[in-house]
């Protein structure tokens, strides 16, 4: 059953891909302006759904693999964002305070994450007392 799940998984992702790569050579056809936010932002999802997949696809694991997952799951955010303003218009301000969120919560993420990566958070759970092993009785040391 899991080797079904991760097949499905697989086959998911692939078809994501397809459908970024038909979406960005349909807007290199033709120039609608509004429809390539559409294409960035589906191109961009499809790229954050393959690093997703990328350890389980090819056996190996970066640090850098989320971080960058976020970056373009928030740039596709902005290339939603762009697109629905192109159909129905956004005002200044409001465009404004979602553009200022976006880059804060990525900027917080990244730094969250790093710093995480720095003091070694994660590591060594026994460390932290969350060692099952571990007994601790009362009065000894």
């Amino acid at each position: 059953m899991k080797d079904v799940l991760i097949f499905l998984q697989n086959i998911g992702t692939l078809g994501f891909l397809v459908l970024g790569l038909v979406t960005a050579i349909g807007r290199a056809r033709r120039r609608a302006n509004p429809f390539g936010f559409l294409a960035l932002a589906i191109v961009l999802l499809a790229l954050v759904r393959l690093l997703g997949r990328a350890p389980t696809i090819f056996h190996f694991t970066r640090p850098w693999l989320n971080q960058i997952s976020v970056v373009g799951f928030m740039g596709s955010a902005y290339a939603l964002l762009r697109y629905r303003s192109s159909i129905i218009p956004l005002g200044r301000g409001m465009h404004l305070v979602a553009i200022v969120g976006i880059i804060a919560a990525t900027v917080i993420y990244l730094v969250s994450s790093a710093r995480r990566h720095n003091l070694g958070v994660g590591k060594y759970p026994e460390s932290a007392g969350t060692d099952p092993r571990r007994r601790v009785v009362r009065g000894s040391r």
